[in-house]
């Protein structure tokens, strides 16, 4: 059995004023009998204003005409309308400004008859809200759309690029070998007949041959690493670094070299890969500390939760910190081939490897003072590569 209360009883008015939401009671001739204060602070109403005027003032002037012909429906037929309930609803504001609601509605039997109770909302931040997402889903289809042209547009260049790099490799290699075998022949054969400058040419010219070849190893080596899959294993650093320097060692017999080796750290990765790591930069310490009578390379370990880090000292030439941005990228060389040999790849390459593993690289040194070579492994590191990229600021340093 339906209680029935009496409009505007003080109880009926407190306990609409405690709603969160506004709410509006209205009559079945369309008068408003009921207003809350959350309904004065929507509309812009005082409660006095609102009390006894058709409910239509609040309804904006696209949907008003045909607003009371659906109130009449709702009253001969009252049942309950949950917020929302799936409908695109407006109110009006004193102002004249409308906003979108949601509405929802319920019938109360009272002394007097039938009361229409309507919990209004203002929605407009969520609509705002919902456009916006909705606009930012449009806006990631269409960067995952044209993401997918450039991952083609990539793979294709890619393909492009190994076609190339093995014509290269092929068309040059020939050449190369030709030129080697006939300097060679001419060298062997008619050694008696050339004059010392000649033979001085044509060895320039198989030294230049040469170091061609290994140009081109050496770019075939850095343009394939980032297809190569990471081999994730576990190693024993020590005598990795031990087997790559022992190997250096065998083309500097003649040299006063210390290799001072402080309890590296076992760390995860490729072992194929992080070898040419210690080959290229115990190479680089070795060849940049050639001028000095007795030459020292330090190596020296720090492990923390995340990452270990390894570091390379000599105590060579250094490098001049001004040229800090050039020293990871490709083709770049301090020193003359005639002072310092070098293909200009070495450090190109590492930093590649270190990325790869999810690591950093960066260096500092001093001009005549030596040059420390400094990068980190992650103690996890990433089972896939990472995108390859420019070095980045994280390297610093100067060519070497």
């Amino acid at each position: 059995m339906n209680q029935r209360v009496t409009f505007g009883a003080p109880a009926l008015e407190a306990m609409a004023d405690a709603m969160p939401d506004a709410i509006i009671g209205v009559t079945s001739d369309g008068r408003i009998a009921v207003v809350n204060a959350q309904a004065e602070q929507l509309f812009g109403y005082s409660r006095s204003a609102l009390l006894g005027q058709m409910i239509e003032i609040l309804v904006p002037g696209d949907t008003r005409l045909a607003h009371p012909g659906h109130r009449e429906t709702f009253f001969n037929r009252p049942q309950t309308r949950a917020m929302g309930a799936g409908m695109e609803l407006a109110a009006l504001r004193s102002d004249g400004v409308a906003f979108p609601a949601e509405i929802s509605l319920s019938a109360l039997q009272t002394n007097e008859g039938t009361l229409v109770c309507a919990a209004v909302r203002d929605v407009t931040e969520q609509r705002r809200a919902k456009e916006e997402i909705v606009q930012l889903n449009q806006q990631l289809q269409a960067l995952n759309a044209d993401l997918g042209r450039r991952v083609v547009e990539l793979q294709a260049t890619n393909a492009e690029l190994e076609t190339f790099s093995y014509s290269v490799s092929h068309d040059l290699r020939a050449p190369l070998r030709a030129i080697n075998g006939f300097t060679t022949i001419i060298l062997d054969e008619h050694d008696a007949l050339l004059p010392d400058d000649a033979k001085q040419s044509l060895l320039r010219v198989q030294r230049n041959a040469h170091h061609l070849s290994q140009l081109i190893d050496a770019l075939l080596m850095f343009s394939r690493m980032h297809r190569q899959p990471l081999n994730l294993e576990p190693i024993d650093v020590e005598p990795l670094v031990i087997q790559v320097w022992e190997d250096l060692m065998l083309e500097h017999v003649d040299r006063d070299v210390e290799l001072v080796l402080i309890d590296p750290a076992d760390c995860e990765g490729d072992q194929r890969l992080l070898a040419q790591v210690w080959h290229n930069l115990l190479g680089n310490a070795l060849k940049y500390s050639r001028p000095r009578d007795k030459a020292r390379v330090e190596i020296s370990t720090e492990r923390s939760d995340t990452e270990i880090t390894y570091q390379v000292q000599d105590n060579g030439v250094g490098f001049d910190g001004r040229y800090a941005g050039k020293l990871f990228q490709i083709f770049q060389r301090f020193h003359p081939d005639a002072e310092f040999e070098g293909t200009g790849i070495g450090l190109a390459l590492t930093a590649r490897i270190i990325r790869r593993h999810g690591g950093r690289i960066w260096a500092n040194g001093v001009p005549g003072e030596g040059a420390t070579f400094t990068f980190t492994i992650p103690v996890h590191p990433p089972s896939s590569a990472p995108p390859d990229g420019t070095a980045g600021p994280e390297a610093e340093g100067s060519p070497r």
